[in-house]
């Protein structure tokens, strides 16, 4: 008689490596000093523009590094009022853009208070702010104006 050889699947069982799996992490809370919580972040970034030579324009070749820092303090006065503060790079004639670049050798870079408010918000779904405040129609599509821009004043949320 003939014997059929039965197929099995094989298995298959993974090995736990010695290296240490790199999975992600859940978001930590902000660690607070004397009630303030301090945040930030730092962007460096290269622009470039070159364009060739036409009878209508010169040529042009800028390539320049640029950076951003930005430094933020909060903190709760009391369960319905808290403050903001942050520091930030930029140039002093341009108020519309945070981006500071590498020129100017060894002269020392701006740092100015871009923002620094008070939240009023004794209700879920009423807040009032006041002080230089971010720009509240930053979305970049139907207003003049950029998400950069800093106003002084009052606005209700």
């Amino acid at each position: 008689t003939k014997t059929e050889a039965s197929v099995q699947p094989i298995a298959y069982t993974p090995t736990v490596s010695a290296t240490p799996s790199v999975a992600p992490q859940a978001a930590q809370p902000i660690p607070a000093v004397a009630g303030f919580r301090f945040s930030g972040d730092l962007r460096f970034r290269m622009d470039t523009a070159i364009r060739g030579a036409s009878a209508a324009a010169p040529g042009l070749q800028n390539v320049r590094g640029r950076y951003r820092f930005r430094f933020n303090a909060d903190r709760d006065v009391s369960p319905d009022l808290s403050f903001h503060a942050q520091l930030s790079t930029g140039a002093v004639n341009n108020g519309i853009t945070f981006d500071q670049d590498f020129a100017g050798g060894v002269t020392r870079q701006p740092f100015f208070i871009s923002e620094a408010w008070v939240d009023f918000h004794p209700q879920p779904n009423l807040s009032i702010r006041g002080g230089r405040v971010e720009e509240i129609y930053a979305d970049n599509s139907r207003f003049l104006w950029d998400d950069d821009v800093r106003f002084n004043g009052f606005n209700e949320r």
